[in-house]
Parts: structure tokens; C-alpha cells; sequence
């Protein structure tokens, strides 16, 4: 089993659920907020109130993929609201809005540190995505759905800060699979393509408590030994094809 043949075996998972199997609609698979954290509810995940349900869904959608579609060949390895899936190889699922800058947060810093030094490398499920913006009825249907504000939220309130604009659905455009050794995440902290700078070092999570810093992935910048392949979810066959190679996978 090779990272690449493991990452499609999840993939293909996800593109069941989220991918346009019929290339002649012109709709794409748009997931909403609301079935999404339904889903989260009914499943029992602890981030079913997540400000950030998208990344969320996504990393719990693929734990319950591993544990249905391949029962009994993946271990679901967890800290805090760190979620991952190892078969012989660990997996990080991340979401990634087209419209974002170019460098992905990836894991606390010392989480990775660590998983790094036990696992000897990682793997990412990077899902770009385009996003629709909530008008206010996706946060009202939320509060609601949670039984009303936090505490945080409340206190933010108190203070004048507007709560930050959720989004209210999504589409899953590509996933792109990447695998990194130890030595190769490394290489990356040398030549400026990973950084471990003070990003959301001075950010608060919903219960109020500091954040610890991340690394952040620069995606211009990693080297092609390290990617994968691109699986297409909704994009345009032809364009995919002309781009990518083939018209559902394709290097990147």
C-alpha cells in the first residue's frame, strides 16, 4: 500500500458523497450548512457548533467513511479538536476556500511535531472549495439549533464585537492529495515552503482559552515529490482534462 493508492481509496469515499457523478448537470453538489450539522448531530461529533463547520464536516465525514466504507482498516487518531485517520499512513483532511490566500493552516505546532516523530510523515486530503456566505439565516437556524449563544459569544457581545460572518454552504471544486516524510516537512521549514511563525498564536477558540500556533503550508511552494494527484469533484471535464491530464484524476 503506497500514500497515493491510500489517499484515492479516501477520496474516492469523499467523491461519492460530495462529487458530480453526472457531468451534464450544471449544478454542482453544493452541501448546506444546516444538513451538514444535522449530520454532525445525528453522527455525535463534538464540533457539531463549530464556527468553522465546513473543515469540521469534512474531517468528520472521513472518519466515518474509514470506518464504513473500510471497517477494521483504518484507527481514527485524536487530540482536542485535532481529527485524523491512520491506516498504514496518517491523514489529515483540510478545506480550502478558492477565494483564500495561498498559504493552508495546518496542525498545532506541537501536535505535529509529535505526530511527526511517531508516524515519520503525513499525509493531506486538501479540499478546495467555493463557498456561499451567509445572510443571516444560517446563523439564526444555527443559534437555534444549539440552543442558543455561548457564553463566548455572549461576552463578545457585551464587548461590541461582531461575530464573524459564517458560511452558509459549500462545493467541493478538487481534492488535492499530498504525503510528507519527516525529512521532507523539514526540508519545507528550511526553504520557506512550511512556517511555524505566531499564526493564530493570539487567536481564542470558542471557549475563550489562547490558541497555540500552527504551520502554515505555502501551496505554490511544495515540490512535486510531495504531491500526489488532484481528484475532480465539480469542475468542468473538458477543463479539468486540458489542465490536469485526465478528466476526473490528474498531477498536479
Amino acid at each position: 500500500m503506497t500514500p497515493e493508492i491510500e489517499a484515492k481509496r479516501i477520496i474516492e469515499g469523499l467523491h461519492e458523497h460530495l462529487g458530480l457523478e453526472d457531468f451534464t448537470r450544471q449544478q454542482a453538489v453544493f452541501m448546506t450548512g444546516e444538513a451538514a450539522v444535522e449530520w454532525m448531530g445525528e453522527k455525535k461529533y463534538p464540533s457539531v457548533n463549530q464556527h468553522e463547520w465546513i473543515g469540521f464536516y469534512l474531517k468528520h465525514l472521513v472518519q466515518d467513511i474509514c470506518k464504513t466504507k473500510y471497517p477494521g482498516e483504518f484507527e481514527e487518531v485524536i487530540q482536542g479538536t485535532f481529527y485524523q485517520v491512520k491506516g498504514k499512513y496518517l491523514w489529515d483532511t483540510r478545506f480550502y476556500d478558492e477565494d483564500k490566500d495561498p498559504y493552508v493552516p495546518l496542525n498545532d505546532v506541537k501536535i505535529l511535531n509529535k505526530r511527526l516523530d511517531k508516524y515519520g510523515g503525513f499525509g493531506l486530503l486538501l479540499a478546495e472549495a467555493r463557498v456561499e456566505k451567509d445572510d443571516g439565516t444560517f446563523a439564526k437556524w444555527r443559534t437555534a439549533f444549539k440552543g442558543g449563544p455561548s457564553k463566548y459569544e455572549l461576552k463578545r457581545r457585551i464587548e461590541g464585537i461582531k461575530p464573524k460572518p459564517l458560511k452558509s454552504a459549500f462545493a467541493v471544486n478538487y481534492v488535492f492529495a499530498y504525503y510528507f516524510t519527516k525529512e521532507q516537512f523539514l526540508q519545507g521549514l528550511e526553504e520557506g515552503w512550511v512556517t511555524n511563525d505566531t499564526f493564530q498564536a493570539n487567536w481564542r477558540n470558542s471557549d475563550d482559552d489562547l490558541r497555540n500556533s500552527k504551520y502554515l503550508l505555502l501551496l505554490g511552494g511544495v515540490p512535486k515529490e510531495c504531491r500526489l494527484f488532484i481528484r475532480n469533484f465539480n469542475h468542468d471535464q473538458d477543463d479539468f482534462k486540458f489542465e490536469y491530464g485526465n478528466v476526473d484524476i490528474g498531477k498536479f
